[in-house]
């Protein structure tokens, strides 16, 4: 090794520089300030900037195609490098998930923004998804936000019976309070 190289090395060794590991980003925010660098990029916030590029990427594919899945005339050819941002994301291990057209559970990860009664819905069920949701490996980082349904011709006993669940729940976790177990 020339001796040129040799003090580059040796200078720019303790830079804070974002590692590449089994193909991984490294995820720790930089902390430390290089001194001899000026217009290092830095990742302060990498959970909040996955989570715009992955939002971003979803907006796009939805603006892109059309009800059967397919790209839009005239957008085939920028429909690939969506495709591709989408694929880099996944290798990273970031999933996007769009929820629209699934049965509607209490248990899933989902804001429900808003309910609609339709007399055509025999189920709950979700319309429209207006954010995905986001995970990056095993942890979610971004809850969907969606519009469900649910039944217009809905049954009195259970709409009834749901709301005696509820009551009961709100008494479990409101910690034996007195003046709020009362009120009901």
């Amino acid at each position: 090794m020339s001796k040129r190289k040799q003090r580059f090395h040796r200078k720019n060794r303790n830079l804070n520089t974002h590692s590449l590991t089994d193909n991984r980003i490294n995820l720790t925010p930089c902390n430390s300030k290089a001194t001899n660098v000026k217009d290092e990029p830095r990742l302060e916030n990498p959970i909040s900037f996955i989570k715009k590029i992955a939002n971003n990427v979803w907006k796009l594919q939805a603006k892109m195609l059309d009800t059967n899945g397919s790209p839009i005339e005239g957008f085939e050819r920028l429909y690939r490098f969506v495709e591709a941002l989408e694929d880099a994301l996944h290798d990273v291990g970031v999933e996007i998930k769009s929820h629209n057209g699934e049965v509607y559970d209490t248990g899933m990860a989902v804001n429900v923004l808003a309910w609609e009664k339709r007399t055509d819905s025999t189920r709950e069920e979700i319309i429209e998804t207006i954010k995905p949701t986001i995970r990056l490996g095993n942890h979610l980082i971004q809850w969907a936000d969606v519009i469900a349904t649910t039944p217009e011709n809905e049954s009195k006993e259970s709409t009834t019976a749901l709301n005696q669940t509820a009551i009961r729940s709100f008494k479990i976790h409101s910690f034996s309070s007195p003046t709020l177990t009362q009120t009901f």
